[in-house]
C-alpha cells in the first residue's frame, strides 16, 4: 500500500496565501510532534523556512527542528498541532487545525475565515491539504485545472452556511 501526508505542503501553501514568504526563512513555531506536525516541519524547512519546537505531549524530532526558541522571538506562524497549547508566543499569525461549527450568516462566516485574520481558521489547512493531495497524488496531470485555495474556501463556507440553514 501507499501512504503520504499532504499536511505540510498544505500549510506552506496557506502561508504563501496569507503573505508569509517561507523561502526567506520565515519562522514557524510548532506545538506537538505527531504525524501532522512532522509533515508540516519537514515541508516548511524544505521550502526554506525555520522550524522551532514549542513543546507539547510529543516533541518534534531534533532533525526536524532548525531553529531555537529565544526570548522575545516573534514567529511568522505558530501551529498548535495538539490543540493543547496554553501559552501562545508572540506571533504574526496562528493556526489551530481543530475547527468547529461557525455561527452567523454567510457574510459573518466569510469574515471569520478571511485570510487577512491573524488567527487562521483550521479550514484553511483542510482545504489546502486536500488540494495538495489532488495536485500530487490523484491527478498531477490535471493540477493546472484545480481551483485556487481561496475558491475552495469560499465554496466550503457557502456550503456550510447552506447546511446550517443560513
Amino acid at each position: 500500500w501507499y501512504c503520504a501526508s499532504t499536511d505540510g505542503h498544505g500549510i506552506v501553501n496557506v502561508a504563501y496565501h496569507i503573505g508569509i514568504d517561507v523561502s526567506k526563512g520565515a519562522v514557524l513555531g510548532i506545538h506537538g510532534g505527531g504525524g501532522a506536525a512532522r509533515s508540516i516541519a519537514s515541508a516548511w524547512s524544505g521550502a526554506g523556512g525555520t522550524v522551532v519546537s514549542l513543546g507539547g505531549r510529543r516533541q518534534l524530532p531534533a532533525d526536524l527542528v532548525t531553529g531555537k526558541l529565544n526570548d522575545g522571538m516573534i514567529f511568522d506562524l505558530t501551529i498548535d498541532a495538539e490543540g493543547t497549547m496554553t501559552d501562545t508566543p508572540q506571533t504574526m499569525h496562528s493556526l489551530n487545525p481543530i475547527y468547529g461549527q461557525l455561527d452567523g450568516d454567510l457574510e459573518q462566516l466569510m469574515k471569520v475565515v478571511s485570510p487577512t485574520n491573524t488567527t487562521i481558521d483550521g479550514r484553511w489547512m483542510l482545504a489546502a491539504q486536500h488540494l495538495e493531495s489532488w495536485r500530487c497524488l490523484w491527478t498531477p496531470h490535471l493540477s493546472e485545472h484545480l481551483p485556487s485555495l481561496e475558491n475552495v474556501m469560499t465554496w466550503l463556507i457557502e456550503v456550510e452556511s447552506k447546511l446550517a440553514g443560513n
